[in-house]
């Protein structure tokens, strides 16, 4: 049987931390409905700020720019085999 691929993620929002797990795979969107669904957070004000090893990178889940893509292709994962 194969492995599915998993990855953990780590949210701040207004001081609790939530923790995901998600397919690589998945869409920035798909990650925007998750919190959405944790946060309350309306779908227009939701963005992600991911660091980087300079600065960090600012992410719309819900936006045409940035809803389709990858979990892995933003630079966001720490991914780990269930």
């Amino acid at each position: 049987m194969q492995q599915q691929e998993t990855c953990q993620l780590s949210v701040i929002w207004r001081g609790k931390k939530f923790s995901l797990e998600m397919d690589p795979a998945a869409t920035l969107k798909s990650l925007g409905d998750e919190l959405l669904n944790l946060t309350n957070v309306r779908d227009d004000t939701m963005r992600l700020i991911v660091p980087t090893n300079k600065s960090s990178i600012l992410l719309y889940p819900f936006s045409e720019e940035h809803s389709y893509l990858k979990l892995e292709a933003a630079s966001i994962l720490e991914v780990f085999f269930n």
